[in-house]
């Protein structure tokens, strides 16, 4: 590992940290699709140098469900491996403990698709609009996170 190495591993984690603290903000002040464009230019690599800023491309990082009852409800998010080695998705964490994340139990292979199941339980959420993320951390670059968005209106 080069000396440079370690700090620039840093970034990633405080940028997504900072970026989930400013989403509620971000929301009230400039809509929701500001938000969408900024978490997808995140999941891209702009903001930081990646080793493989494109080892999986999710069909789409944000999921509009519409008005839910109160409930639970799955979601997924597929992707595909477009490297060219194995990627195994190693944790997950969530905004919210209404969010558990399903992971695939496998490294999915080069070329390969998969997916990741977000489960939403909105039984003892309060009613109104809710925003949830998931970061998303694999074993190529374990500190730089896909991060996936749920939307919602709760009734």
């Amino acid at each position: 590992m080069k000396g440079d190495d370690k700090p620039r591993s840093l970034i990633p984690t405080v940028l997504v940290t900072g970026l989930l603290a400013i989403v509620p903000p971000l929301l009230a002040k400039y809509g929701p699709e500001s938000v969408r464009r900024s978490l997808q230019a995140l999941q891209r690599g702009v903001f930081w140098e990646m080793k493989s800023p494109s080892h999986l491309q999710f069909e789409t990082i944000h999921r509009q469900l519409g008005v839910l009852s109160r409930g639970a409800t799955t979601v997924e998010f597929t992707f595909e491996n477009r490297s060219d080695q194995p990627v195994k998705i190693s944790r997950a964490t969530s905004s919210c403990g209404c969010v558990r994340v399903s992971l695939p139990s496998k490294a999915t292979p080069a070329g390969g698709t998969d997916k990741i199941v977000l489960h939403l339980d909105t039984t003892d959420t309060m009613s109104g609009s809710m925003w949830e993320l998931a970061k998303i951390f694999t074993d190529v670059v374990p500190d730089a996170p896909y991060i996936l968005m749920i939307e919602a209106e709760v009734k």
